[in-house]
């Protein structure tokens, strides 16, 4: 497979999405297209762009549990909120300035980032989402409701404390 500019530039996003920081995204990424290199010789793998992002999400978690900076947040599950959130959408009803979403992108913390990117910027199902991450599809559906959550809630209070200035 031909790693196209179009592709790259895809899996650069993922990987910044993750960091939060370009030269780390740059890093990030060669060293997954070096695994996928590696692994490549002498095999063909049939999806090599899920493979690659397998790889730079692992890489990202080793580095930063080894750094200690990765943050280990664990939600406890309500069944009750989970069959709510059976008909999930998608972010477009949610109306966020582009200023807004600089602010509240460096606000979350990496796993949300990266949920983040794989269902609004990817348009990945939340089956998808956990099949990549290892989590159950549950919890994924619980991570995004509080995700939207707190970005409404974010939203409404920066808008709240302009038209009170």
């Amino acid at each position: 497979m031909l790693l196209d500019r179009a592709v790259l530039d895809r899996l650069y996003q993922y990987s910044f999405s993750l960091t939060n920081d370009e030269d780390s995204a740059y890093d990030l990424l060669q060293r997954g297209v070096e695994r996928y290199l590696k692994a490549s010789r002498g095999t063909t793998i049939d999806a090599p762009v899920p493979y690659i992002r397998r790889c730079i999400r692992n890489i990202f978690i080793d580095e930063y549990r080894r750094s200690k900076r990765f943050e280990q947040v664990e939600f406890e599950e309500d069944e009750r909120e989970v069959m709510e959130l059976a008909g999930v959408g998608s972010l477009e009803g949610e109306l966020v300035a582009a200023v807004d979403v600089g602010k509240m992108w460096t606000r979350l913390r990496a796993n949300e980032r990266e949920i983040l990117y794989l269902w609004a910027v990817e348009g990945m199902s939340t089956s998808e989402i956990a099949q990549q991450s290892g989590s159950p599809r549950g919890t994924i559906l619980s991570r995004i409701h509080r995700l939207k959550k707190k970005l409404r809630d974010w939203y409404s209070g920066d808008r709240t404390k302009e038209a009170t200035s």
